[in-house]
């Protein structure tokens, strides 16, 4: 594996403590409160990150 490929992996399981750190005891409906009809919850915003 070359050492670009490890620098990625080791970002990624960063991103990944750092996301369970921020998110990980957050309820459901917390997770998905909308602060207005016009904006995105956190999960919405989540996923929209996930599918892009």
């Amino acid at each position: 594996m070359s050492a670009q490929t490890q620098q990625w992996f080791q970002k990624i399981d960063n991103l990944t403590k750092e996301f369970k750190e921020r998110f990980g005891e957050m309820e459901s409906d917390e997770l998905n409160q909308k602060p207005n009809a016009q904006t995105w919850s956190i999960a919405e915003n989540l996923q929209h990150l996930i599918t892009v």
